[in-house]
């Protein structure tokens, strides 16, 4: 993936799918819906490269790049990062390029036939036009990097949520 490719998808985080697409951004396409009534709707754009959407109003919210096959997915990204995320090969390498993590879940049991986690870091993503974006990196037992997620900050689940503890506390 070139840097510019990255950056347009990166700018295109919580834009309209519909807007994506007039702009090029992304090719037109059919969304994949786990199941009937999910609140996310998803694209391969090709293999390992998954695009998430908020089904409501199909608002691309989570870019995630897979780099190695997990129990629930063999699909794995097969071209080249920009930097400094191509640099980002284990934890160790992720926090001397990112420092310390604004959120971190340590190594876990995963349910019974998905195993063991390394589990995840979580940063912001610098430049002023990212500043709603956090990039996540997960990792697998032996922490190296199997998967990136650039995400919006506040996704529809956290807006749901939001206005559901509001409507409690009212």
């Amino acid at each position: 993936m070139t840097p510019e490719k990255l950056s347009a998808y990166l700018t295109g985080l919580g834009k309209p799918h519909d807007e994506l697409v007039r702009q090029g951004v992304l090719p037109p396409g059919e969304f994949i819906e786990v199941y009937p009534g999910a609140l996310s709707i998803y694209r391969e754009i090709m293999p390992g490269l998954e695009l998430r959407f908020w089904a409501e109003d199909q608002r691309f919210e989570a870019l995630t790049i897979s780099l190695a096959e997990k129990a629930t997915s063999s699909s794995v990204y097969s071209h080249e990062l920009p930097e400094p995320y191509a640099k980002c090969l284990s934890r160790a390498m992720t926090l001397s390029v990112f420092g310390e993590p604004i959120q971190s879940q340590s190594p876990y049991e995963k349910p019974a036939s998905l195993g063991k986690s390394g589990g995840w870091d979580e940063f912001d993503i610098a430049g002023g036009e990212y500043e709603k974006l956090c990039v996540i990196f997960e990792y697998d037992v032996l922490m190296n990097v199997i998967r990136l997620c650039f995400s919006v900050k506040e996704t529809g689940y956290d807006r749901d949520r939001n206005e559901f503890q509001w409507s409690i506390d009212s």
